[in-house]
């Protein structure tokens, strides 16, 4: 058996494989940020949803039995569906920065091609957190509208 030197004598080998336009760390790298904050925007989304329904669900009950109680709850839920709204957007903006990097490297191209870049899914026009149109949700616009007639209602009842 002979050993023939490589015409590289001065190059080392590289222990990342190349995939198409990224080493695999990069790749890693990039997958892991954009799954880390796909999970805190969804862990934001339940938090505020949760919290949300649950004031809602305070304010309705008491609407009738004690009105200014009602208004207080309001005036909490107003500003916390105020956060859901800014938080999830911006958090959103997060994850679209990954996702961005992810589709311009040419091994995920195809995949983006086929099932959308931005990912705009059903969370998104439910629960918001899109460019656009989509920065408030429909389940926020919901909201939106229960503070009002809570308000109202409890005004007119006291």
């Amino acid at each position: 058996m002979t050993l023939h030197p490589s015409d590289e004598r001065g190059k080392v080998p590289s222990r990342e494989r190349e995939t198409s336009q990224g080493s695999e760390v990069e790749v890693s790298i990039i997958l892991a940020e954009l799954s880390r904050n796909d999970s805190i925007l969804q862990s934001y989304r339940d938090q505020f949803l949760v919290a949300e329904t649950f004031t809602a669900a305070i304010a309705a009950s008491a609407l009738l039995t004690a009105p200014n109680i009602a208004i207080f709850v309001a005036l909490l839920g107003i500003p916390m569906l105020l956060g859901w709204i800014v938080v999830v957007w911006q958090q959103a903006k997060a994850y679209d920065y990954w996702s961005n990097r992810l589709a311009k490297l040419e091994y995920f191209r195809e995949y983006f091609q086929i099932f959308g870049k931005k990912g705009y899914s059903w969370a998104r026009i439910w629960l918001g957190g899109g460019p656009g149109k989509l920065t408030v949700g429909i389940l926020q616009w919901v909201f939106t509208l229960f503070w009002l007639v809570v308000i109202v209602n409890a005004l007119i009842m006291r």
